[in-house]
C-alpha cells in the first residue's frame, strides 16, 4: 500500500547506495513471492506461552500473578494480543488486588496518511495564541 518496492530502492539510490538498493528490491520481491501465512497458535501453545509470561512477570515484579480466567480463544487472535491482555490484566491486579479487570478488545485501523486538519498556519501558531 505504501509502494515500498518502488520508494525504498529509489531513496537508497538517491543516497548513492546502489548495491543496497538492489539487495532491498530483491529481498522485497522474494518476500512478495514466497510469503507464508503463519497459522494461529493452538490452545497448547497459548497455555505454554501464558505460563512462561506469567513466570517472567512474577520475577520482574516480585509477586505471584493470579491464574487467569479461561481466555476466549479465537482463530483470529494473535499471540501478541494474548500476551498484551495477560500483562495488562496482571498489571491491573498487581496495582489493585481487589479490582476485577474487564478488558475490551477493539480493532484499530492503521492510517499513515497525512492529516491536513492538524496543520496550522504561522498566523495561528503559538505566537498568535499569546496575544
Amino acid at each position: 500500500e505504501r509502494d515500498d518496492l518502488e520508494v525504498v530502492p529509489r531513496k537508497l539510490r538517491d543516497k548513492g547506495a546502489d548495491d543496497l538498493a538492489k539487495q532491498a528490491e530483491r529481498g522485497m520481491r522474494i518476500i512478495q513471492k514466497e510469503k507464508l501465512r503463519l497459522k494461529a497458535p493452538d490452545a497448547q501453545a497459548v497455555q505454554q506461552t501464558c505460563e512462561k509470561v506469567r513466570a517472567i512477570h512474577a520475577e520482574a515484579y516480585g509477586w505471584q500473578p493470579p491464574l487467569l480466567s479461561s481466555d476466549e480463544r479465537l482463530s483470529t487472535t494473535s499471540m501478541r494480543e494474548y500476551v498484551k491482555r495477560w500483562i495488562t490484566e496482571w498489571d491491573l491486579k498487581r496495582l489493585d488486588p481487589a479490582y476485577t479487570p474487564a478488558i475490551e478488545k477493539t480493532a484499530l485501523d492503521q492510517n499513515y496518511s497525512e492529516d491536513t486538519a492538524l496543520e496550522t498556519s504561522s498566523e495561528e501558531g503559538p505566537e498568535r495564541e499569546r496575544e
